[in-house]
């Protein structure tokens, strides 16, 4: 399917303009329009449509005509590049209207990023490009670059190069880093959108089209933030079946002073968030740009691997040793060259070589030693991937390296390759031609460990199978949830039960006296639980008592609590059965803004915030995601059984996790709910809720 085909209608004039008029044009070159001029008429990457300037004051700007006004410009055109300051913009969009432009770039700041009357100016040059029927990009974004047409609407000083990767971003200059730091390294693009402040055309509006674009075989996003998550969400997991989709995440920090009142709000924070959607979706997170651009380059140049075992080939045992340890940094594993491989290599390296773990060939190795031994452990069965290192020294030629681990690495053709040159001055060059060949190249091992990590990644995601998560047959319909602004452990229960998640057997009493009696009832030891609507943390207010025997016990303690917290706070108390033998875990629920109600999991009791080992996922979950996030945590190891005990009853839990999810995805009016702990029992055992609360809008 072409490009152009799939192009949504109101997208037509920006990705496929006819004709584009500058708004702003100008001879000056320290003034933005003069660059975007220059790039437009560029002979080398110059726009092939016609180009108008659109100045008042000047009759010709870099030998074209200029006009007056976007109104006097001929056709064809059908986008406008704007570039005046922001007071004029108005205007300029209603000119744009009034000619019958179905496209506008605001590329001017001064908007929404200043405050209220920014937000103010933007609302109304949104609002008047929709009445005109025009579609908005903007406003403090830079536009288009499109190797592919090609076409550049931004001043940034020189095209790149013309490759597989597209980016979308929120920051233009965050795009013009890009260029110049992948030109330094040959590393091309097939389209990068830098979108702004998003008043009206959304990273997501471009991720959808850039899903089906032919020239195109890796994502990248840059975001601040997203405004329509669910709608992201939907449309990046519908890319990532497709094709890698990298994100890099900008102010990540936690969500206000109000999400703060449960475990769960206290540790969601919009970081969370995003992993959470990210995850759910099969999306790769980065954490700096360096990091998802050597990532994309792999993923567009590279098959997907195989597995995690990666074979280390270098002239230098230093480096060796930095590589296999960021490969255990990244769950990657060394691979070990089998005994056929090991006398491959002994027969074509030094006597003093290392074969038998890290392949060193010594430090005089050259072109014909690696391409050798690049072949061998690529025809391996015990190797996945191939890092080869070459530290540079006085007798070999860098250039001679790229070009024989190309020849080899063609050769083997179904796994992947990368390059490590540690240094830069004399190997900066060498790099730059492996990437042009589309072997990737990086400076340092840790680099290469960690774009291997996402080949890995990509392989495993294409690898699972992937469905819509089912609701439980058993599941309500439809349930009076509680409306409180906090509801308390007992109000809970009812939801719990008709969810399916399991509760630890118990009893409510309205005096000291009757918590007594229900003791009995419940059996010896039981635990006693403060009900209130105002005390928050049970336990730090001296509300919870543990192992109680006997009546007396559970009458003095209910005594102990009235006396500490009050009458007047006091609704009751929870009498519950004592749980041994289980596994403390939290689950939780949050709502956020963008991306709505989100399931966490992750080592549960009173020191819950302070471990924060814990994990989100967008609600509903479906059991494979649900598995997903509790492998993710430190606490899955404890699940498994260490130090004698038992392995927990992960398939119970997994369960709860589900039937929480599909709760969340209910429960209109949940903002926050904690289930702290939960017990994870030994396995054939199930789970048990034993404390929960929530709070509501």
């Amino acid at each position: 399917m072409q490009y152009n085909d799939v192009l949504p209608k109101e997208l037509v004039p920006f990705l496929a303009p006819k004709g584009v008029a500058i708004i702003g044009a100008t001879e000056t070159p320290t003034k933005l329009g003069y660059g975007v001029m220059r790039n437009l008429t560029h002979p080398e990457w110059g726009f092939p449509g016609p180009v108008y300037p659109v100045n008042p004051k000047r009759d010709r700007i870099l030998g074209l005509r200029a006009y007056p006004s976007v109104e006097d410009v001929p056709d064809p055109v059908d986008l406008a590049v704007i570039l005046i300051p922001a007071p004029a913009v108005p205007e300029a969009v209603e000119a744009c209207g009034r000619r019958g432009l179905r496209g506008v770039i605001v590329v001017s700041g001064g908007f929404r990023e200043l405050g209220e009357e920014g937000e103010r100016l933007q609302h109304h040059i949104v609002t008047t490009a929709h009445r005109y029927g025009m579609r908005l990009m903007g406003p403090n974004g830079i536009g288009i670059i499109d190797t592919i047409i090609p076409l550049n609407t931004t001043f940034i000083r020189a095209m790149p190069l013309s490759g597989a990767i597209a980016v979308i971003s929120q920051s233009g200059a965050l795009c013009g880093a890009a260029v110049d730091w992948a030109r330094e390294r040959g590393i091309g693009f097939s389209r990068m959108y830098s979108v702004g402040n998003q008043a009206d055309l959304t990273e997501t509006d471009f991720l959808r089209v850039l899903a089906e674009d032919d020239h195109t075989r890796v994502i990248c996003l840059y975001v601040e933030e997203i405004s329509d998550g669910r709608r992201f969400y939907e449309i990046s997991q519908a890319a990532a079946k497709k094709k890698p989709v990298l994100f890099l995440k900008a102010g990540r920090t936690q969500a206000g002073h109000e999400a703060a009142k449960s475990h769960t709000g206290a540790l969601a924070g919009a970081v969370n968030a995003y992993r959470a959607a990210c995850d759910g979706a099969g999306i790769h997170w980065c954490t700096s740009l360096q990091e998802m651009l050597e990532a994309a380059q792999a993923l567009a140049h590279t098959p997907p691997p195989a597995g995690r075992r990666v074979a280390v080939v270098t002239n230098a045992g230093g480096p060796a040793a930095l590589a296999a340890d960021a490969l255990a940094e990244h769950a990657l594993s060394l691979a070990h060259p089998s005994p056929a491989t090991q006398n491959r290599l002994r027969a074509i390296l030094p006597p003093a070589a290392q074969v038998t773990s890290v392949v060193d060939m010594l430090g005089a190795a050259g072109p014909q030693e690696y391409a050798g031994a690049t072949e061998a452990v690529l025809a391996d069965p015990g190797v996945d991937m191939a890092l080869i290192l070459h530290v540079p020294q006085a007798t070999v030629n860098p250039a001679e390296i790229v070009q024989a681990v190309d020849r080899a690495r063609t050769t083997a053709g179904h796994k992947p390759v990368l390059l490590a040159f540690p240094g830069e001055e004399s190997v900066s060059d060498a790099r730059r031609d492996a990437n042009r060949r589309g072997l990737p190249a990086v400076a340092f091992p840790a680099d290469a460990a960690r774009a291997l990590h996402h080949l890995a990644a990509r392989a495993e995601h294409i690898g699972r199978p992937f469905s819509a998560p089912r609701r439980p047959p058993d599941l309500p319909s439809s349930y009076p949830f509680p409306t409180p602004p906090l509801v308390t452990d007992w109000d809970l229960r009812p939801v719990f039960t008709a969810y399916g998640i399991p509760v630890v057997r118990a009893r409510k009493a309205a005096t000291p006296e009757e918590a007594a009696r229900a003791a009995e009832d419940v059996g010896f030891p039981v635990a006693l639980k403060l009900l209130s609507s105002e005390v928050l943390h049970k336990s730090e207010a001296g509300g919870v008592a543990l192992g109680l025997t006997t009546p007396a016990e559970v009458r003095e303690a209910a005594q102990t609590m009235l006396s500490r917290v009050g009458a007047g706070e006091v609704e009751g108390w929870e009498v519950q059965a004592m749980v041994e033998g289980g596994v403390e875990v939290i689950v939780g629920v949050v709502r956020d803004a963008q991306f709505g109600p989100l399931v966490m999991f992750g080592a549960g009791g009173i020191l819950v915030e302070l471990v924060e080992d814990v994990v989100f996922g967008l609600a509903p979950l479906d059991a494979r995601r649900a598995r997903r996030m509790i492998e993710q945590t430190r606490v899955a190891r404890l699940l498994q059984g260490v130090r004698g005990r038992p392995p927990a009853d992960v398939d119970a839990l997994v369960d709860a996790l589900v039937r929480l999810s599909w709760l969340a995805a209910d429960w209109q009016g949940l903002r926050e709910l904690d289930i702290n702990p939960l017990f994870v029992l030994p396995r054939g055992r199930g789970v048990v809720a034993v404390d929960a609360r929530a709070r509501t809008k």
